[in-house]
């Protein structure tokens, strides 16, 4: 039974990186996408100003 228990936690350290890496990819697509917000916003002022 003890022998198991290394697998047990390689298998919750794999998922917790796993988790980590998603949620960094995730924030990385949401600053993109408020950065293209930004701009979207931006040119439709200036086209509203034009």
């Amino acid at each position: 039974m003890l022998q198991n228990l290394g697998y047990l936690w390689a298998v919750t350290a794999v998922v917790w990186i796993g988790t980590l890496i998603y949620i960094l990819s995730l924030l990385r697509r949401q600053a993109r996408l408020e950065r293209e917000l930004a701009n979207l916003e931006r040119s439709l002022e200036e086209f509203n100003q034009s």
